[in-house]
């Protein structure tokens, strides 16, 4: 959660930090089946998962981001 009232949650799981980067609005838990984490942890190591809080008019948030990989129940 956010503490900016109207502030939006959104993310992404592209690594690079880019202009291109796509940014998905967060309104539903994400899933990752077991087939996209094998294939992400063979082509990449795993997969990042970066998010940040938005609002219209306002700066976004520090961002926060967590590496999946499949060890230890990550």
């Amino acid at each position: 959660s956010c503490p900016t009232p109207g502030a939006s949650i959104a993310y992404t799981t592209d690594p690079a930090n880019s202009p291109e980067t796509t940014w998905g609005l967060y309104i539903a838990p994400l899933s990752v089946s077991r087939e996209e984490l094998t294939a992400a942890v063979k082509e990449r190591g795993g997969i990042t998962l970066r998010v940040r809080a938005c609002r219209a008019g306002w700066a976004d948030s520090d961002e926060l981001s967590v590496r999946i990989d499949g060890k230890s129940g990550t």
